[in-house]
């Protein structure tokens, strides 16, 4: 059950996430790992600023992967298989010319 309540509510926060930025699902990566920062800069080349990069502590690989693939079936970006045992971050961002998937 909390994992399901966990997942349900960061993905209620990503939703707005995505709706305040703009851009349909196509435009967005959703990712996991357990290094969020170094992913999305050194792994991405994405930004807060300009992609609207944000990420989320989901406590588990578990809830992690159930959010992720959430959003890959709504049509983001990314790819399931990712990440290990100690993966607890989802993150999305904005894709753009810069921007490695």
């Amino acid at each position: 059950m909390f994992i399901q309540a966990t997942a349900d509510s960061i993905a209620a926060q990503i939703e707005n996430h995505v709706s305040l930025h703009g851009g349909g699902y196509s435009a967005w990566y959703v990712g996991i790992t357990s290094d969020p920062t170094d992913r999305i800069v050194n792994g991405h080349n994405a930004n807060s600023q300009r992609n609207a990069a944000m990420y989320w502590d989901a406590q588990n690989e578990e809830t992690v992967r159930v959010i992720e693939q959430h959003f890959i079936d709504k049509g983001c970006q990314g790819g399931g298989g990712g990440g290990n045992w100690d993966t607890r971050y989802v993150y999305v961002y904005k894709t753009d010319y810069l921007t490695t998937e």
